[in-house]
C-alpha cells in the first residue's frame, strides 16, 4: 500500500511537468480542460514566485497556510500578473488538496501567512480532516490510473495471437494427456439427432382419425388441441377444437396427441 501511495504521489508531482509540456501545444489543439489545468498551474507558479515563504512546489518547503489566506490574496490581486480572483481560488484549492500539502497538515504544525509569519497551529480536527481528504485523493487517483490502463490496453482481433503466444498447449507428460483424451472420447456420447422427445406428437394418418380421437392441429407455427368430430373425407377432416370452434382442415395438418 505504501509503495502504491508513493507511486501515486509521484504522479501528482509529475502534474507540474505535464502542465509545462501542455504549454508547448498550440492553443487551437488544446481542449478546454487542458487549458484550464494549464491556467491553474500557471497561477500556482505565480503564487510560488510572489510569495515563496508561503507557497512552494518543493516538498520540504511546503507549510500549512493561514486559514482565510484567500482574503489576504484579494488585497494583493494587483501584484499577481493579471490573474483573476477565480483562478487564484482554484489554484489555492488545488495546492491545498495536493498529497504533498495534506501530508504536512499535522497537529501542532505552524500555519503561515503570505510573508511566512507563523500565525496559528494546526488542530487535531484539521489534521483528521486532512487525512480524510488524502484518502479521497488517493482513491480518485487510483481510479484514474485504472481507467488509463484500461484505455491504453492493447486490443486484439478475434483471430490474432497475443504477444508471446506460440500456439497450442504442450504438455510435459504426453502419455497422461493421451489417456485423458481417450477417456473423454469414450465417456462423451453425442445425443442422436433422430431421437424424439417422450410423448412427441406424430403425423396422423387417415385410418387413425376416427371420431373422438385426440389430435393437434398446426396453425401459425403452433399446435391447437382438439378432437375428431367427423371422419376424414377426401383428405380433409373435421376437428372440434378445445376452444369450442369446429374447423375442417387437411389431414397433413393434423398430429396425433400422446397423453
Amino acid at each position: 500500500m505504501e509503495n502504491q501511495e508513493k507511486r501515486i504521489e509521484t504522479e501528482v508531482v509529475a502534474e507540474v511537468q505535464t502542465a509545462k509540456a501542455d504549454s508547448a501545444v498550440p492553443e487551437a489543439d488544446k481542449d478546454p480542460q487542458a487549458m484550464r489545468r494549464e491556467s491553474i498551474q500557471k497561477a500556482i507558479t505565480v503564487l510560488c514566485e510572489k510569495f515563496p515563504k508561503a507557497f512552494s512546489l518543493k516538498q520540504e518547503e511546503i507549510k500549512p497556510l493561514k486559514i482565510g489566506i484567500i482574503n489576504d490574496l484579494k488585497e494583493k490581486i494587483s501584484e499577481l500578473d493579471g490573474i483573476s480572483l477565480s483562478k487564484i481560488r482554484a489554484a489555492v484549492r488545488k495546492y491545498t488538496y495536493s498529497i504533498q500539502y495534506l501530508d504536512v497538515v499535522k497537529e501542532g504544525a505552524k500555519r503561515v501567512d503570505l510573508d511566512g509569519n507563523e500565525v496559528s497551529e494546526v488542530t487535531k480536527e484539521h489534521e483528521d480532516y486532512s487525512q480524510e481528504q488524502k484518502k479521497l485523493v488517493l482513491e480518485k487517483l487510483k481510479e484514474q490510473s485504472k481507467l488509463k490502463l484500461k484505455i491504453n490496453k492493447p486490443k486484439f482481433a478475434k483471430n490474432d495471437k497475443k504477444p508471446g503466444f506460440k500456439g497450442g498447449f504442450k504438455p510435459k507428460n504426453k502419455k497422461v494427456v493421451s489417456e485423458v483424451r481417450v477417456k473423454r472420447r469414450f465417456t462423451f456420447t453425442k445425443p442422436a439427432s433422430n431421437v424424439k422427445p417422450v410423448n412427441a406428437p406424430v403425423q396422423a394418418k387417415v385410418e387413425d382419425l376416427v371420431k373422438g380421437t385426440s389430435v393437434l392441429v398446426s396453425s401459425n407455427n403452433r399446435f391447437v388441441k382438439g378432437s375428431v368430430s367427423e371422419e376424414p373425407k377426401q383428405n380433409t377432416v373435421t376437428i372440434t377444437l378445445d376452444t369450442g370452434l369446429t374447423v375442417c382442415v387437411p389431414v397433413a395438418r393434423v398430429m396425433l396427441r400422446k397423453e
